[in-house]
Parts: structure tokens; C-alpha cells; sequence
């Protein structure tokens, strides 16, 4: 009897020194990275239309601009895209969408969204940017590649499925280690 006393003591004190868990309300200032086969840390750009890209390129292409992002982790909340560039064309913020219809494989992209877009609920899991649809945290992300260019646009794909020039990639908050 006086160990199992012992023991409920112990875990009392240890769950009252745990600390609650909060949720991080805004992250601002922040760069979004693409990862995948020959994608390694590549940062989310974008072109003058709004729709998402990475580049392979050593110097940035001048038709893309590079993106400070404001990532909300309430679910609830649009994360918005700043164009941080003299080579845009595009003076507002912009907000990300993709088009998770059934069989749909659409442009990612911060400008005028398409007839079934949606621009929330993304989360940041770990590291990693994801869509909740259904109770189920989903990254669809592909990377489309533009023949004669060193760009790949973002792409979702809603069922997965292989496509044609392209390669599934993560999107993450992290950027590459540079050594």
C-alpha cells in the first residue's frame, strides 16, 4: 500500500512540473523551403501572377520573386505571402491556396483563387506545411518541372498519383544547412 502511495505521489509531482502545452500564435518573417529529388532546400518563390515556384538556378531568376510569409498555427487563419523583390510586378500581399478537389492536379499559388481553392486549414507539423481535410493532415505537394527552364512550379495532387515531369516534394519551414 505505501508503494503504490509512493508511486501516485511521484506522479502527481512529475505531471504538476510539466509544462502546459500553448500553441504559437503567429510566425511572421518566415521563408518556406521546398525538399525533394534534385529539390534540396529550395525556397518558395513566386511569379507575376501569384502561382508558386523553386528555381535550381545559382542567381534568382529575374521573373520570380522571393516571398516573406506569415504562417498562422490556429488552423483558422489565411497565411499570407509578402512579395519581397524589385522584380515583382505585384505590389500587394498575397494568400496561399491550393485546389484540393478529388483529382485535381492545380497551381499552389498567393494570387486570385480559382474556382475551388481554399485557403485554410494549414498547419505546420514538426517542420512540415500540411493541409487538414477530413481529420487527416495531408502534403500533396509536387514540383512540376518548365521545360528549357531552371524553375519547377508547386503543384497539389490531390490523389497522389505520378504525373508527367514531376516529383513529390515537402515543404518545410526550415532551410537547408549551408555549410
Amino acid at each position: 500500500m505505501l508503494f503504490k502511495s509512493l508511486a501516485f505521489l511521484v506522479l502527481a509531482v512529475g505531471a504538476a512540473a510539466v509544462p502546459s502545452i500553448s500553441k504559437r500564435g503567429t510566425m511572421t518573417d518566415m521563408k518556406i523551403y521546398a525538399y525533394g529529388v534534385g529539390i534540396n532546400g529550395l525556397p518558395i518563390l513566386a511569379d507575376s501572377t501569384g502561382n508558386a515556384y523553386v528555381s535550381t538556378a545559382d542567381v534568382q531568376p529575374a521573373n520570380l520573386s522571393s516571398l516573406v510569409w506569415t504562417i498562422s498555427t490556429d488552423g483558422a487563419t489565411e497565411w499570407t505571402v509578402a512579395y519581397n523583390s524589385t522584380n515583382s510586378t505585384t505590389t500587394s500581399n498575397g494568400t496561399l491556396y491550393i485546389i484540393p478537389t478529388t483529382d485535381t492536379y492545380g497551381a499552389v499559388g498567393f494570387g486570385t483563387a480559382p474556382s475551388g481553392a481554399v485557403t485554410t486549414p494549414f498547419y505546420v507539423y514538426g517542420e512540415q506545411v500540411q493541409y487538414l481535410t477530413d481529420s487527416l493532415l495531408e502534403a500533396q505537394f509536387w514540383a512540376k518541372t518548365i521545360n528549357g527552364t531552371t524553375e519547377s512550379q508547386i503543384m497539389w495532387n490531390s490523389d497522389g498519383s505520378s504525373q508527367t515531369d514531376s516529383t513529390p516534394v515537402v515543404l518545410k519551414t526550415t532551410g537547408p544547412v549551408t555549410a
